[in-house]
C-alpha cells in the first residue's frame, strides 16, 4: 500500500475486488493493512483516503493529479468538452422505486426512523449536500412515496419498469442526467437514511480533484453507498440489466477509486424491521 503525501490530503493508493450487490455493496470486506490502519487511525483528522478499484497503482501526489483523471488527460464531459478549468454539474439522483420485498413491515421507505419516513431522510441527504438538483426516483406505491417527500426541493420521475430490478431505476436517473447536462451523477439509495451530507460532499471532492470518474463511498474500507459516476459512464450505466446497478463498473474500471468517508452509514441500509433499531442506536 502506497501513500501519498500532500500539502492538504494524503491518499492511501491500493486495489480493491470482490463487490457485490447494489450500486456499491460488498460480497467481502476489503481492509487496510494492521500498519495502514494505524498511521490512519493516528492521523485521522489529516488524511483523505482512496483506494483504487481496478488498473495500475497511481503514485503522482493530489496537485500532479487534479484534473487528471481520464486516462491522464484533463476530464471532459460526455461531449468530450475540457471542463479541467470548470465547476462540475453534480447531480444526485435517489433511487426509491422498489419493492421492499423483505422487509416484514410494508414499504420501508416510508417506515419511520425519529418520526420521519426512510426515504425522506435519504432524500434530505442530498438536499443538505453539495450536489446542484436531486431527482428521486420512484415506482412501486409512487404517490405514497412522493408524499413522504412533500416539501422538499427534488424532481420525481417514475419508473414504470422498477419490477425488472434496480438497473431500470439506474436508466431514470442517467436520463436525467443527460438531460440536466450533469457532468456527474450521485447515486444513493432510498433504503439508506443514515449517511451524512458530509459524505456526498467528499464524493464531489474527490471527482473533482481527479481521484476517480468513478467515486464510490466506504467505510472503514468496505465499500457501500453513494456512488459517483461521471458522465463517459451514462451509456454503461444505461446498459445494464437487473439488480447489478453499477457493481460492474465498480469492479472492473480502471479510473473506480473507493474513498473513505469514517460514515458508517454508507454501509448501513434498511432490509428487515429489526435493521430500524440496530441502525439507530
Amino acid at each position: 500500500m502506497t501513500v501519498i503525501p500532500d500539502t492538504g490530503h494524503r491518499y492511501f493508493t491500493t486495489t480493491l475486488f470482490e463487490p457485490d450487490h447494489g450500486i456499491g455493496v460488498p460480497d467481502r470486506e476489503h481492509r487496510l493493512d494492521d500498519h495502514s490502519k494505524g498511521v490512519l487511525a493516528e492521523h485521522r483528522d489529516d488524511w483523505h483516503v482512496v483506494e483504487r478499484v481496478g488498473g495500475e497503482r497511481t503514485t503522482t501526489t493530489r496537485p500532479e493529479r487534479r484534473g487528471m483523471s481520464n486516462g491522464g488527460n484533463p476530464p471532459a464531459d460526455a461531449d468530450g468538452r475540457d471542463r479541467s478549468e470548470e465547476t462540475a454539474a453534480v447531480g444526485g439522483v435517489l433511487l426509491a422505486a422498489g419493492r421492499s420485498t423483505r422487509f416484514e413491515g410494508g414499504n420501508k421507505l416510508l417506515a419511520e426512523v425519529d418520526g420521519v419516513p426512510v426515504v425522506r431522510r435519504a432524500a434530505e441527504t442530498l438536499c443538505r449536500s453539495a450536489v446542484d438538483e436531486v431527482a428521486v426516483v420512484v415506482g412501486h406505491e409512487a404517490e405514497r412515496v412522493e408524499a413522504a417527500l412533500d416539501g422538499l426541493d427534488v424532481s420525481a420521475p417514475r419508473n414504470e419498469s422498477y419490477d425488472e430490478g434496480q438497473s431500470t431505476s439506474v436508466g431514470t436517473g442517467v436520463e436525467v442526467a443527460r438531460r440536466d447536462g450533469w457532468d456527474a451523477v450521485v447515486f444513493a439509495l432510498g433504503d439508506m437514511p443514515f449517511v451524512r451530507p458530509g459524505t456526498v460532499d467528499t464524493l464531489r471532492t474527490a471527482y473533482e480533484a481527479g481521484d476517480g470518474t468513478i467515486a464510490a463511498a466506504a467505510y472503514e474500507s468496505k465499500r457501500g453507498n453513494p456512488v459517483l459516476f461521471g458522465a463517459e459512464h451514462y451509456d454503461a450505466l444505461s446498459a445494464v440489466t437487473g439488480d447489478r446497478g453499477g457493481r460492474r463498473l465498480i469492479e472492473e474500471h480502471e479510473d473506480a477509486a473507493l474513498v473513505e468517508t469514517d460514515d458508517p452509514g454508507v454501509v448501513s441500509d434498511i432490509d428487515y424491521e429489526a435493521d430500524l433499531d440496530r441502525y439507530a442506536e
